[in-house]
């Protein structure tokens, strides 16, 4: 007698979201692991949020789609972060491309971004030349260049792999939305005898997300953190965790010098100097302690602001000319 196998019956979408996310509990807390579950069905059904959210309950996984489904698992439960799984990650109006060796965008860089912008629209102006010291992906130097459209921007990084991919994001993303990409520039951001080159750029306004973990916080971090981004990108010395930011003050005020002797002239007893503004994401810890450095640097109107967590997670500054 012929035995008739049954096959699992097909699973909603939306059971199939809550399939993932309780699975991924133990690396997640709930909240982290129902996006990231979302996430992983939006690419592997190939529809947005609300075509998940809405179809959800009525539309079942095909079997090639609950393959991909299970691919995806196994990766994420290796600590494998999702956007490397997915290959890309929204970023403001940006689509950005990245992969392993290269930062993940995070949303308090985008909040980074967002504060730039809107310094500059409530002075009713735009940078002239904007420095994006430490680019990564790119993502701080696109953002800036789509929101500031007749703005000159540069964007360096020591990483040949993130310039690499930065240039794929420019290329992409300035064609996709119509603007002029960054220039990139293979630059290590604590080496002096590089500094003069970026003066002669004369930027007006330098942002960074720089290297701010100290190393010692190396086992608080998550696996998926750990073992898969670049640690060059997030960790700095226990021994001086401002290290980047003094670098980045030297950077601006040399900018500030470089650009008020451009415009001296013979004739001109007092001069108008060159202003840089300088604007960080940084360690909640260390905000207080990079707008002290940076007074005693001769920054003024040195602010900390808080990200949407209400941390404190950024400063600003501006540099002038001795």
């Amino acid at each position: 007698m012929e035995l008739n196998h049954m096959s699992a019956p097909p699973r909603s979408w939306h059971q199939a979201v809550e399939d993932l996310k309780t699975t991924l509990q133990p690396l997640y807390d709930e909240r982290e692991s129902l996006s990231v579950a979302r996430l992983a069905l939006m690419h592997v059904l190939q529809v947005n949020q609300t075509e998940l959210l809405l179809h959800g309950k009525d539309s079942y996984l095909l079997p090639e789609e609950e393959a991909l489904a299970a691919q995806i698992t196994r990766r994420l439960l290796a600590s494998e972060p999702i956007q490397y799984i997915l290959g890309r990650v929204p970023f403001g109006p940006l689509s950005l491309k990245v992969q392993p060796g290269v930062l993940i965008p995070r949303p308090e860089t985008e909040e980074l971004c967002a504060l730039v912008v809107q310094e500059f629209r409530a002075m009713g102006a735009s940078p002239r030349c904007i420095l994006d010291a430490g680019t990564g992906s790119g993502c701080i130097a696109l953002y800036l260049a789509h929101a500031f459209r007749r703005s000159d921007v540069w964007a360096l990084d020591y990483s040949p792999q993130a310039l690499a991919v930065a240039g794929e994001n420019a290329q992409s993303e300035a064609e996709r939305l119509g603007f002029t990409p960054p220039r990139l520039l293979h630059t290590n951001l604590l080496d002096p005898a590089a500094y003069p080159a970026l003066a002669a750029l004369q930027p007006d306004l330098i942002v960074s997300n720089p290297p701010y973990i100290p190393l010692r916080e190396w086992q608080e971090m998550e696996d998926k953190v750990r073992r898969a981004e670049p640690q060059q990108a997030l960790f700095v010395p226990d021994a001086d965790p401002l290290l980047f930011y003094r670098a980045l003050a030297q950077i601006a005020t040399l900018c500030a010098q470089s650009a008020t002797a451009k415009t001296q002239s013979p004739a001109s007893e007092n001069p108008p100097r060159a202003q840089v503004r300088l604007v960080c994401e940084g360690h909640y810890r260390y905000c207080r302690q990079v707008k002290q450095l940076w007074e005693a640097c001769g920054a003024r109107e040195c602010r900390v602001y808080e990200d949407l967590n209400g941390k404190e997670r950024f400063v600003y500054a501006l540099f002038e000319a001795p």
